[in-house]
């Protein structure tokens, strides 16, 4: 998915990359694997995924911004 000027997730990945996957920890570890990778084969723009829902409070934050025609 590419927003706000990145790549990150949600990403669909060759099962040749598993390891790599479970082998990062922290919150943050998939999207900078996936900006170091040099074999990306496309970049779908998804700007909404750049909004970011981890605890409650996102989630207010979320359920409080207005919805944008689909």
């Amino acid at each position: 998915a590419a927003y706000a000027g990145t790549v990150g997730a949600p990403a669909a990945v060759a099962r040749a990359r598993f390891g790599e996957l479970l082998a990062l920890r922290g919150d943050r570890g998939a999207g900078a694997w996936l900006r170091g990778l040099g074999d990306l084969v496309a970049r779908v723009p998804v700007p909404d995924a750049a909004f970011d829902v981890d605890t409650p409070e996102d989630a207010a934050r979320l359920a409080a911004t207005p919805s944008r025609p689909t």
